[in-house]
């Protein structure tokens, strides 16, 4: 009983809100829709704005849609409005309702399946009688990062947005699945899911839109990175091209990129990706995957892809124009496919030939193998505004498609001994259309007396010393590179002037291992010790003389010239028994305490006659005194 109450009511909420959409300020939403980076990805998100007041309280859009595909809805609020977003099908029957959680949040309804063609209505109103400003955005085929607009995070595998509602048809065996989001911050990572069966082929690509970096890296479920985004190309930021699932699973998508940049995450399964530039024979882009989704942008003229053959292949081409019906985006592309021989020599064309009277096929025999290549363009009896979006099949290529491995290395600069240096290796896949499968070993052989200090490169993993291995298991496409890897080494302080460094590559399922090694000679600065500069000896200013008794080393030192036992002296002093530094007499020259002084005979008389004589005069002065 409360089962059919509840579903009473049910049905009377959704009479009540079809009638209040009836009601509502009705209008065309503003087409055509307007198309997001990168060209050929389906994705398409115009807006509208428009204000709900007591007067108008609510507003509804129409939208024609045809069948196949995917649409949600945003509404960015004023403050004061918590708004609501109602989406009806043709027969106005509600299939998406989504209420702001408060005034001022957002509202958003994602990836509504478009289940029949016809008019759809999105209609705008208000929770809890409030009002206000608001911008709707209608995006087709595509999702909206739930961390953005519902605070919901997918910073990590455990909490990753699923990409599976997205998905698109392409062609026979192919689909395509795309997000749009932004960095939060330096640190913020945004995680995508998807599947992928046993042996497909999946192709991701990652495109800021604006200023600013953004990168993707392709890992498993427990985190560890199987392939990395590249770039090079001038259409996307960076693409990892043609992953070929080891077995079925769900993978991630990880983004990081510059604080605040916006991107477009688009991933296609079973299907190549169009990156630029590949408008020549000569860089025509190898297709493994059996399709490829690209677009001819107004002003680009052709797109090749290249795929390797057999003699007796039965090579069938196929195109198809997504979109470009009454309610779908626009494109005006009407393709012409010719087909070149390995030799670049013009084989067959097609343009119009298939059921629909726009698209082109091209069935054909192939004489001779080899890499032979097509090319697409717009068709010749179209307008010259001819332009939009393509996919294109391939099947019937048996050609074997290998991986061959070359390595290159680099440093920078002089090296300087007792100091670090750092090597940088590239390791390159020019096996067009290959991928790499199972490990790849990059040995470096370093100089004499050179021993590793540390290493960096996403993915790899290194060990030793003075030979140094490391390996990676990521897989990477023909054409692209694996991520670089740095060397840190010490550098002896013994390091002769000049050294060469080495290294091969291995594995990876490579065949041809005539070009697997590389080497880098650097020269080494050798450092002269600085000699202590010899210094003139100046003139200084005349310093005052010493006086008697002061401690002196020589008598120019001294006012009297002479400098006697470590002083100076009144005279010269030179006498052995007198000395110049005697106590009480510093200074003077006296003669030492207790020396006598040697005489000869005629001084000995000469004393004895003076002291007799001053004896006498002496005793008479006596006697005569006393009367005697």
């Amino acid at each position: 009983m409360k089962i059919l109450v509840l579903s009473l009511c049910a049905v009377i909420g959704w009479a009540l809100l079809s009638a209040e959409v009836a009601s509502a300020t009705t209008s065309a939403y503003p087409t055509p829709l307007v198309g997001k980076a990168p060209p050929g990805s389906l994705l398409y998100d115009p807006s509208v704005s428009g204000t709900i007041s007591g007067g108008n309280p609510t507003d509804a859009y129409t939208l024609a849609l045809d069948a196949g595909q995917s649409l949600t809805v945003l509404a960015a609020p004023a403050p004061s409005l918590q708004p609501t977003i109602t989406v009806m099908d043709p027969s106005a029957s509600v299939i998406g309702i989504a209420t702001a959680s408060a005034a001022g949040a957002y509202a958003l309804i994602e990836t509504v399946p478009v289940a029949a063609a016809g008019t759809y209505t999105i209609s705008i109103s208000a929770a809890g009688g409030t009002t206000g400003s608001y911008t709707a955005q209608a995006t087709l085929n595509a999702a909206l990062e739930g961390e953005i607009y519902l605070g919901s995070t997918n910073n990590t595998i455990g909490t990753a947005q699923d990409l599976s509602a997205t998905a698109l048809p392409l062609v026979t065996g192919a689909d395509r699945m795309a997000v749009l989001g932004g960095i939060g911050g330096a640190a913020d990572t945004d995680v995508y899911s998807f599947t992928l069966s046993a042996g497909q082929v999946a192709t991701i690509v990652v495109t800021s839109l604006g200023a600013g970096a953004s990168q993707v890296i392709l890992e498993d479920g427990s985190g560890n990175a199987l392939a990395v985004g590249v770039g090079g190309a001038t259409n996307v930021t960076q693409v990892i091209n043609r992953y070929q699932a080891p077995s079925a699973a769900t993978y991630y998508a990880v983004v990081t990129g510059d604080a605040g940049v916006a991107y477009s995450l688009v991933v296609t399964r079973g299907a190549d990706f169009d990156t630029e530039p590949n408008d020549t024979l000569a860089t025509a882009q190898p297709v493994t995957a059996g399709a490829v989704l690209g677009a001819l942008p107004n002003g680009d003229s052709s797109d090749f892809y290249s795929v390797s053959v057999n003699s007796g292949d039965n090579l069938s081409m196929r195109t198809a124009t997504p979109a470009g019906g009454p309610g779908e985006f626009v494109n005006i592309f009407y393709p012409e496919l010719l087909l070149y021989d390995n030799n670049g020599n013009l084989i067959t064309a097609a343009a119009g030939n298939a059921a629909d009277g726009r698209n082109s096929v091209i069935d054909f025999t192939i004489p001779s193998g080899g890499r032979w290549s097509v090319k697409i363009a717009p068709a010749p009896s179209t307008p010259p505004s001819s332009f939009g979006e393509y996919a294109l099949r391939i099947q019937g290529a048996t050609g074997a498609v290998v991986p061959d491995l070359t390595v290159s290395k680099s440093h920078t600069g002089g090296f300087i001994p007792g100091q670090t240096g750092t090597w940088t290796i590239t390791v390159h896949n020019i096996g067009g259309g290959s991928s790499t499968s199972g490990t790849v070993t990059a040995t470096d052989t370093l100089p004499s007396g050179y021993t590793l200090n540390t290493y960096s490169g996403t993915g790899w993993s290194c060990s030793g010393t003075s030979v140094v291995t490391c390996t990676s298991s990521l897989v990477v496409n023909g054409g692209n590179d694996f991520p670089l890897l740095s060397l840190v080494v010490n550098i002896p302080t013994s390091s002769a002037t000049s050294v060469t460094n080495s290294v091969t590559v291995s594995g990876g399922g490579e065949t041809d291992t005539t070009n697997d090694s590389a080497t880098d000679t650097v020269s080494v600065v050798q450092i002269t010790p600085t000699a202590t500069p010899t210094e003139t000896p100046t003139a200084t200013a005349t310093e005052t003389p010493l006086g008697l008794g002061q401690s002196c080393s020589a008598g120019t030192q001294c006012a009297s010239t002479f400098c006697v036992d470590g002083v100076c002296c009144n005279v010269a002093c030179t006498e052995p028994i007198r000395s110049c530094n005697l106590p009480g007499s510093v200074g003077l020259c006296r003669l030492q305490s207790g020396v006598v002084p040697a005489a000869s005979p005629a001084g000995v008389i000469a004393l004895s006659v003076v002291l007799a004589a001053i004896g006498i005069a002496t005793l008479r002065g006596t006697l005569g005194s006393k009367g005697s």
